[in-house]
C-alpha cells in the first residue's frame, strides 16, 4: 500500500518517501487501535454478559463467555460483514491491468 502511494498509483502524482512513511505509520495506528478496541470489546462483553473476573478465568461462566465469543459472535459479525460487502456494487470499466485510468465503453 505504501509503494502504491508513493509511486503515485491512485492519481498518477509521484510524492516520495514522506507519503509513503505516512501511509505506514498511519496503517499501524489503525492496526493498533483496532486490537485496543477489539480486545475492549471483548471484555466488556465478558464482563456484562458472563460476569467475567479476572482473578478467576476457568471459572465455569468464563469459560462459557470463551466460546460464545469465539463461536455464535465471530459467525455474527462474519455474517454483517459478508453482508455489507455483498451490498456494495462492483464498479463497471475500471481495468486492473492500466491501473483503472481508461474506462470501457
Amino acid at each position: 500500500m505504501g509503494d502504491f502511494c508513493g509511486r503515485g498509483g491512485l492519481f498518477g502524482v509521484t510524492v516520495g518517501r514522506r507519503f509513503t512513511g505516512m501511509v505506514f505509520a498511519t496503517i499501524g495506528f489503525a492496526l493498533k487501535s483496532g486490537l485496543a478496541l477489539g480486545s475492549a470489546s471483548f471484555l466488556w462483553i465478558m464482563q456484562g454478559f458472563f460476569h467475567y473476573d479476572t482473578r478467576s478465568p476457568s471459572a465455569p461462566a468464563a469459560v462459557e463467555g470463551y466460546r460464545f465469543t469465539s463461536g455464535i459472535i465471530v459467525g455474527f459479525l462474519f455474517a454483517v460483514c459478508d453482508r455489507y460487502v455483498g451490498s456494495i456494487p462492483a464498479e463497471q470499466g475500471n481495468d486492473a491491468a492500466d491501473g483503472g485510468r481508461t474506462q470501457r465503453t
